[in-house]
């Protein structure tokens, strides 16, 4: 998966412990002294942290990790091929608040570029979160179809790249994703 819930946002330590709430059993207990859970005290909230880093002591919850992961994401590749004579690569790099796209045409080639504000990147980032993106499989395919999308994607995060495709298929939300590079780039087909 690529959200580590159990990598600390803070420090990047893979030393983790899950925090158990509420009365602890004796099995519970024997976990504490082991050193394999935290004990999060008797009392419950919606805000109570799930994880515990041992190396830097933060504490945090899914959404917390969830986040952090989208954070992470330094920029996405994706070529979409939308028909036999129609083939579009964009680039989004959230370093430098470059977008650039090539549109190949059946007789033309467009090329574009933009600088992505702040608030633009936070915008799509938000967008890619929505959409679960980093939760998409690593490949989808529909045998039955012969003229769906045909799709890659890479989407660049610290520490390792994620490679997603599709053959005449895609995740539920592929049409609001393209939705979004289209507004990124403009349009881009006409």
């Amino acid at each position: 998966m690529a959200i580590r819930y159990k990598q600390c946002p803070q420090c990047g330590s893979t030393k983790v412990l899950d925090i158990l709430y509420g009365m602890p059993t004796m099995e519970a207990f024997e976990l504490y002294e082991r050193g394999e859970i935290k004990l999060g005290g008797c009392c419950v909230t919606d805000a109570d942290p799930q994880y515990y880093c041992r190396e830097c002591e933060n504490e945090w919850d899914r959404e917390v990790a969830i986040e952090h992961a989208y954070r992470e994401i330094r920029g996405i590749k994706a070529i979409i091929h939308n028909d036999f004579q129609s083939v579009i690569e964009i680039t989004i790099d959230f370093e430098t608040g470059n977008a650039n796209w090539i549109h190949h045409g059946s007789d033309e080639k467009r090329v574009g570029e933009q600088r992505l504000t702040p608030k633009q990147q936070e915008v799509i980032r938000k967008e890619f979160r929505r959409l679960k993106m980093l939760n998409w499989k690593a490949k989808y395919v529909n045998a039955d179809l012969s003229d769906g999308p045909q799709w890659q994607l890479e989407i660049i995060r610290t520490g390792r790249t994620l490679k997603k495709r599709g053959d005449n298929a895609g995740p539920t939300q592929w049409a609001a994703f393209y939705n979004v590079l289209t507004q990124v780039s403009g349009k881009m087909v006409d």
